[in-house]
């Protein structure tokens, strides 16, 4: 895992220099010379990570190296995360491969992005909600309120991460009990203040930002095979075909599985419904390839706990998933070179 992040990083910090800045990346640069609580687009999570690492030097390189170092925190977390869940260093190596193995996951590791930030708070946000409901310690909701809060300050996206949560308590027998008590409400809270400065902004400015993305986003046109064909096929080249396949796998597998354990669920309702509702808007309008990667982070280890089991389960189950996952590291491997 360690040597694999330790390349990444190295090999990325050697890329970003090399090209200038994209349109967005300028957009978003420009944002850290005028810092301010909300913007035409995004909230000001962006703008925060440009300004910290400009203080270091000016150009393509400087202005990158957040969305670099945030990457690897992000691995990190999620190695954390994995660890937790499950306690086997297979499952996090595994999510680590199939996260690099993917295309839109270098992009979003290189460019100046507001996925960088919204990736490494998401992370911390499943992390400490997953410490939070085995510790019950008061401790770990807090830090889930604040990652969550931050998370809505780098994109609108992070309001799917309080969503996914909720769903999980309904969904889950055992962790339905939280509904009842007063924890998570004062960590909504807590997430709702962290995101207050950017709600007061919009208030001063027409509601500008909300109104952008509410428009951007909600569909325009009607329902088509057409628009189904290219949702799925957005999603198939920017996890690569065979990645995306093994998730669809993956949850295949995981749900066959009776019962199905907290932590697949954990894992199941903190990334499908970021799938779901996207594609879904993706079947009546436009949606970028990236709108789901968020999703991502906890697919990677549904994908890596799938592969383990069947793996530890031997015999045609395991051929299978080995020559899958040799097919996915050669067509990924070559996406991404």
């Amino acid at each position: 895992f360690f040597v694999l992040l330790d390349v990444a990083t190295v090999g990325r910090l050697i890329i970003i220099g090399i090209l200038g800045l994209s349109t967005d990346e300028s957009h978003y640069v420009l944002y850290a010379r005028k810092l301010a609580w909300g913007y035409l687009d995004h909230p000001p999570m962006v703008a925060f990570m440009v300004a910290v690492t400009d203080w270091l030097g000016s150009g393509a390189f400087f202005a990158r190296l957040g969305p670099v170092l945030l990457a690897a925190l992000s691995l990190l977390v999620l190695r954390r995360l994995a660890l937790d869940l499950y306690g086997d260093e297979r499952v996090a190596f595994g999510a680590a491969v199939a996260l690099l193995l993917m295309p839109m996951h270098h992009l979003i590791s290189m460019a100046v992005l507001p996925d960088a930030p919204l990736s490494l708070f998401w992370c911390c946000c499943l992390l400490a909600t997953w410490r939070a409901l085995r510790s019950e310690s008061w401790g770990w909701w807090i830090a889930a309120g604040l990652a969550c809060g931050a998370a809505l300050l780098s994109k609108y996206h992070g309001a799917l991460l309080p969503i996914s949560i909720v769903l999980f308590f309904v969904f889950s027998a055992r962790e339905r009990r939280w509904l009842l008590r007063p924890q998570p409400y004062v960590t909504a809270l807590l997430a709702a203040l962290v995101f207050l400065p950017n709600v007061i902004w919009n208030a001063r400015n027409e509601w500008v930002s909300y109104a952008y993305q509410l428009g951007h986003g909600a569909g325009k046109g009607e329902f088509s095979l057409l628009n189904v064909g290219k949702v799925v096929g957005a999603q198939v080249v920017a996890a690569s075909p065979i990645i995306f396949g093994l998730l669809v796998a993956a949850v295949w597998a995981i749900v066959r599985r009776r019962p199905v354990s907290e932590q697949d669920r954990f894992l199941i309702w903190t990334s499908l419904p970021v799938f779901g509702l996207f594609c879904a808007m993706g079947t009546v309008g436009d949606i970028l390839p990236h709108w789901t990667y968020a999703g991502w982070w906890s697919g990677s280890l549904l994908v890596a706990v799938a592969a383990v089991r069947a793996w530890d389960a031997g015999g045609l189950r395991a051929r299978r998933w080995r020559r899958w996952g040799i097919a996915a590291a050669v067509t990924g491997g070559a996406m991404v070179m």
